[in-house]
């Protein structure tokens, strides 16, 4: 393996200002998409050609104002896919199979409403389970990327990716969260685990891992920025806008504002440099194809 050698997925999640609202809970950090989109371009343009998976939200409301406005930031290289909002409605770890069939059947049949066929899923809060990715696949989905690795959370929407491994890999069909062991043994979606950062807030007692997402506050993330970057084959980060919204009481976790997003990026890009990375972007519909000939 070449240790200098980097695949890059940039993803952004498509969701309501709040996001825990699944039927009209604001559109405002859509207006940051151009921004981020732009930013992005712009930095890794010297290095590779930029591509972005663009995760859409399957609300009837979100999706149209995206395709309203999508032709002036998403380019050819790009691919829409799908951010599964299905926790908002059920507890998938209980959900009988044909409730998610509904579920997807119905979501598909949204984003075919506007002429997108999405392969690419990411699920609401990280959720994921047996029936949802043997769903997916029926349904013509390659590529999911929920998986947390080295996470558990017990409360709200819960998910438990301790023993996941942090490179994309084909889940058992007995166990979402671990490798098949052959291909008898393996569901055919490929489950692309988000890249994890060491970071710590005034309220966390030790460093706790975290999903890499680049609209977190500058700060926070900067400390073990080089060491996620110098020891990941794959880097998946993770862009959500509405973390960019101004609030009276923000988070502490987030970024400040769109220029705290780009000081993020431009950072990343240096420690690129630094360690001399061959860096290649790549959409996560294309890691499927992409762990072929790495493997082969």
């Amino acid at each position: 393996m070449d240790e200098n050698k980097l695949s890059l997925i940039f993803s952004i999640d498509i969701v309501f200002d709040n996001p825990f609202n699944n039927k009209n809970g604001g559109k405002e950090n859509l207006k940051f998409l151009n921004e981020i989109s732009k930013i992005l371009k712009e930095n890794i343009s010297n290095y590779c050609k930029p591509k972005i998976s663009w995760l859409v939200s399957d609300n009837d409301l979100l999706l149209e104002e995206f395709c309203r406005v999508k032709d002036s930031f998403v380019s050819n290289y790009d691919e829409i896919g799908m951010h599964c909002l299905i926790p908002n409605s059920t507890n998938l770890r209980k959900c009988r199979k044909e409730v998610i069939e509904n579920y997807i059947e119905n979501s598909i049949n949204l984003f075919n409403n506007f002429s997108i066929k999405p392969i690419s899923n990411r699920t609401m809060g990280c959720a994921a389970s047996n029936d949802l990715f043997s769903v997916l696949e029926d349904f013509g989905f390659k590529v999911d990327s929920s998986s947390i690795p080295n996470r558990k959370r017990i409360k709200q929407i819960e998910f438990d990716w301790s023993d996941t491994p942090t490179n994309p890999y084909y889940p058992s069909i007995s166990d979402y969260r671990r490798p098949g062991k052959g291909f008898s043994d393996s569901q055919k979606i490929l489950e692309v685990p988000l890249s994890t950062i060491l970071t710590m807030t005034s309220y966390d007692k030790f460093p706790v891992s975290r999903y890499l997402d680049l609209c977190f506050n500058h700060k926070i993330i900067l400390k073990y920025l080089k060491d996620v970057i110098s020891r990941n084959q794959y880097l998946v980060t993770i862009i959500h806008p509405h973390e960019l919204l101004q609030k009276p009481k923000k988070h502490e976790l987030y970024a400040k504002s769109i220029s705290e997003f780009s000081e993020n990026v431009k950072r990343m890009v240096e420690i690129f440099e630094n360690l001399n990375k061959n860096i290649n972007c790549y959409t996560l519909s294309e890691t499927p194809e992409l762990v072929k000939n790495t493997t082969n």
